[in-house]
């Protein structure tokens, strides 16, 4: 389910649903986002729901856009010297 005004709550559910039946029935439930899902990406959130679960999840961040973007414009973020 796309996740549309209004409806976030409802999508939100929905993938907490899946990974549940997953882990249910004992798979590797990989909950993929872009970026930081702790900026404004409902990692806390999520955690908090799989340790409900029973599972201590393991959580990789992303790259963040405050250093994808100065990359996609081949500025770097830092230099040495500067």
């Amino acid at each position: 389910r796309q996740k549309m005004p209004g409806c976030a709550e409802l999508a939100q559910e929905e993938i907490y649903w899946w990974a549940h039946q997953g882990l249910r029935q004992g798979k590797h439930v990989v909950r993929l986002k872009i970026g930081d899902p702790f900026v404004f990406g409902r990692g806390g959130e999520e955690v908090l729901k799989f340790r409900k679960y029973g599972v201590e999840p393991t959580v990789i961040p992303g790259v963040s856009a405050a250093f994808s973007a100065p990359l996609l414009g081949s500025i770097p973020v830092t230099h040495r010297g500067v």
